[in-house]
């Protein structure tokens, strides 16, 4: 039975688990009830390591005490499906079928309401058994996802919101690239009548671009003087956000730091091969008919360049910022997290670490592995004791993952999507966290590195401005 009698300034759930609520975590319950009651969806904005799916299960379970859920539906990720049914036994005692073959509603009023957690990929079946009923309550975890507005997985997303009566939408990065275009597809499916039309939205929010053609708006249009304040003032009551460091400010400060490595300390034969493909993409990037696409794969290459040079020449040891990052880890003590982008750097940089006494305990995780190897890797890394480096891909643990005893993570590749690279640092951020995290970036001088580092900075501002309401702070003032 859900209780709201507080104890000792927290909030007991049930008296089975002994677990209980933090004080905001008790109000952000009572905002988003309140949130639901007045427009039917809403909006779970707060960062990683907050609690979203906390607060979701108890409003589930305070919903139900006063009889106005039997039937949720949780879409998460493949990551962070099985996360979501040991959180609902933990708490609540409540069962969750995950991925059920076909619609087994009981027959008979039960305990506990009717609890299913799907993988976000069923949404691109359109004869998955789940649109064809009514759901009284569904959370779309990690709904930053759905950003493409024709993709399958995003149409699937509309269909179902339409087949449930209230709707929660949980991400800590609204936007992942600082673009408008990001957020339409949560306002649409929050409010199709608000915001009907894509190019009708784009031409209030977005900045008009130079163009020989008819269309003065294009996907990639950025934010026009008022357009993000227009958007989040439709957003603030139905939203609710909370950074980490807001409800954590016992917890030390993270400490971030940028490294750079010295390009000229490359062999000439490698520093000959990078001029040689830099001079070949300054020649795409001038020529206004050469597609895009060959511009962002030869610029992946000279990213792998800077990386190390052993990423496009086989023959060639491991050097670069590679070897710059490897003798810094040995300076760091304790347990550290190495992000990489490329899988073949990932496996060719734990090669070369392993056996370093420096390094301590070396894994490394990409993409391809199972779901469950990653999952025991993460398991090994986080309970192992002394020295210990994970290096892992930033995609590969992007969702669900806590490596909190982890003093620092260095990158020795980004992400093009800056919200990607905040998520992989607060990856180490939580309650095991023993002192101030230290956050490293190493960026080759000289480089398209550098380059990137400037767009990176820029679109990371806009996706700030958006969380923290600044915009509408600056359009009032």
């Amino acid at each position: 039975m859900w209780q709201s009698k507080p104890v000792k300034g927290c909030f007991p759930v049930s008296p089975e688990s002994g677990l209980a609520l933090r004080r905001y975590q008790h109000d952000d319950l009572y905002h988003l009830d309140s949130i639901l009651t007045t427009y039917r969806n809403g909006y779970l904005f707060s960062e990683q390591r907050t609690g979203k799916l906390i607060i979701f299960l108890h409003l589930c379970a305070y919903l139900s005490e006063r009889g106005e859920v039997g039937t949720i539906l949780i879409v998460a990720p493949l990551s962070t499906r099985l996360s979501v049914r040991d959180e609902f036994a933990r708490w609540l005692g409540w069962r969750v079928e995950v991925n059920p073959d076909a619609d087994n509603t009981p027959l008979h009023p039960q305990a506990q309401p009717w609890v299913v957690a799907v993988n976000k990929e069923k949404l691109r079946d359109p004869s998955w058994w789940g649109f064809q009923r009514m759901w009284d309550l569904a959370l779309i975890d990690e709904a930053a996802h759905y950003r493409g507005r024709n993709s399958q997985q995003t149409e699937g997303c509309e269909r179902l919101v339409r087949k449930c009566r209230r709707v929660v939408f949980a991400t800590g990065t609204p936007l992942m690239n600082g673009l408008p275009r990001e957020i339409y597809p949560l306002l649409k499916m929050a409010d199709p009548k608000r915001w009907p039309s894509f190019w009708g939205y784009m031409e209030t929010v977005a900045l008009p671009e130079p163009s020989w053609g008819a269309a003065p708006f294009s996907e990639d249009s950025r934010w026009n003087r008022t357009g993000m304040a227009h958007v989040q003032k439709w957003l603030a009551p139905r939203s609710i956000r909370r950074t980490y460091a807001e409800v954590n400010p016992e917890l030390p400060p993270v400490v971030e730091q940028t490294v750079k490595v010295d390009l000229w300390a490359w062999n000439n034969s490698h520093r000959e091969m990078y001029d040689v493909l830099e001079a070949e993409w300054r020649v795409l990037v001038g020529d206004t008919a050469v597609e895009v696409s060959s511009v962002l794969t030869l610029t992946s290459r000279l990213l792998q360049m800077a990386a190390s040079p052993c990423n496009l020449d086989r023959g060639a040891t491991i050097g670069g910022k590679a070897r710059a990052i490897i003798d810094y880890r040995e300076n760091v003590e304790g347990k550290v997290v190495l992000w990489t982008w490329h899988r073949a750097f990932c496996q060719e940089l734990a090669a070369e670490m392993h056996g370093q006494p420096g390094s301590g305990d070396v894994r490394w995780v990409t993409g391809d592995m199972h779901p469950e190897t990653r999952a025991e890797l993460v398991r090994r890394f986080q309970n192992h004791d002394g020295r210990a480096t994970l290096v892992a891909t930033i995609a590969s643990l992007s969702e669900g993952i806590a490596l909190d005893t982890a003093s620092a993570c260095l990158f020795a590749e980004r992400s093009w999507l800056p919200s990607q690279n905040v998520q992989a640092a607060a990856r180490i951020l939580g309650p095991r966290q023993q002192g101030s995290p230290l956050v490293v970036t190493f960026i080759v001088e000289d480089s398209i590195e550098e380059r990137l580092d400037r767009v990176l900075r820029r679109k990371s501002d806009a996706c700030d401005r958006f969380t923290t309401l600044r915009a509408v702070v600056e359009e009032a003032r």
